[in-house]
C-alpha cells in the first residue's frame, strides 16, 4: 500500500474536513503513526480489526501494567464507534495505574448515529437549539443541588415559624399563671355589693347593739334597773 511509504508520519490529522467514506486498514503499516486524529468527519463503518490491535496508534496497546486489556487494545481508541462520542473523539488508553482513562459513551442524535469519530452530541433539539448530552447532564445536576436547597430553607422556615408560636404561646401561659389569685367577684355573685347600696346605708352605724342579742341585752337591762329601785326605794322612804 502506499500508506506504507510514510515510514516518518508521526501524526496525521484529518479532523474536521467532513470526509466521508471509510478507513482504510492500510494505516496499520505506518509503523511510526502516533497520533491519528479523524474526529468530526462523516466517515462510515467501523475500524479495521487489523488497526485496533496495532501497538502505538494514540497509545493503543500502551499502558501501565495492570491495565484492563478490553481498555489497552481498543477500536475505540482509534476513533469512537457510531452511537458514541468523546470530547477527543476517540477513547485515551489510561495513563496511571487502576485509572479508566477517558472512554466514547452513548449517543442518541442523528449524526452520532451514522459516522464515527463523533466528539460532540446533541441529544436533544428544542426549535433552532441543540443540547449536547453533558450540558444536559449539568443542568440536571444544578437543578438538583437548587431543589434540595430550595426544600431545605423552605424546611427552615417552617421550623422557625413553629418555633416562634411555641414561644408565643409559652409566654402566654406563664403571663396567665401570674395574674391576680383573688380575681374580682361576678357582678351576679352573692358576694358582691354594689357600690350604689353601699352609699345608701353609708351613714347607718350599725353596733352590736343592733343585733338580737344586743337588743335582749338592753331590755333585760331596763327590767333589773325597775326591780333594782323597787327594792331600793322602800328602804329609802
Amino acid at each position: 500500500s502506499e500508506l506504507g511509504f510514510l515510514s516518518e508520519l508521526h501524526s496525521l490529522d484529518l479532523s474536521d474536513n467532513f470526509i466521508t467514506g471509510f478507513v482504510p486498514s492500510e494505516f496499520r503499516f505506518v509503523d511510526k503513526l502516533i497520533d491519528f486524529d479523524i474526529k468530526g468527519n462523516e466517515l462510515q463503518g467501523g475500524i479495521p480489526v487489523l488497526l485496533c490491535i496495532t501497538e502505538g496508534i494514540n497509545s493503543n496497546g500502551v499502558g501501565p501494567k495492570g491495565t484492563n486489556f478490553d481498555l489497552l487494545y481498543s477500536c475505540d481508541n482509534i476513533a469512537c464507534a457510531r452511537g458514541t462520542y468523546s470530547d477527543f473523539g476517540h477513547a485515551i488508553v489510561p495513563t496511571e495505574e487502576d485509572a479508566d482513562g477517558s472512554q466514547c459513551v452513548p449517543c442518541y442524535d442523528d449524526e452520532a448515529q451514522f459516522f464515527i469519530g463523533r466528539d460532540s452530541c446533541t441529544d436533544i433539539s428544542i426549535g433552532m437549539l441543540q443540547f449536547r448530552q453533558d450540558d444536559i447532564r449539568h443542568v440536571a445536576v444544578y437543578t438538583t443541588l437548587a431543589l434540595f436547597t430550595s426544600a431545605f430553607i423552605i424546611h427552615l422556615v417552617i421550623m422557625a415559624r413553629r418555633r416562634k408560636k411555641y414561644v408565643l404561646s409559652e409566654n402566654e401561659d406563664s403571663s396567665s399563671q401570674h395574674q391576680d389569685p383573688f380575681p374580682l367577684q361576678r357582678q351576679d355573685s352573692p358576694l358582691s355589693v354594689e357600690d350604689d347600696e353601699y352609699e345608701e346605708y353609708s351613714d347607718d352605724d350599725w353596733t352590736a347593739a343592733d343585733s338580737e342579742t344586743g337588743t335582749l341585752a338592753k331590755k333585760e337591762g331596763r327590767d333589773y334597773s325597775a326591780i333594782e329601785l323597787a327594792d331600793i326605794l322602800p328602804t329609802i322612804a
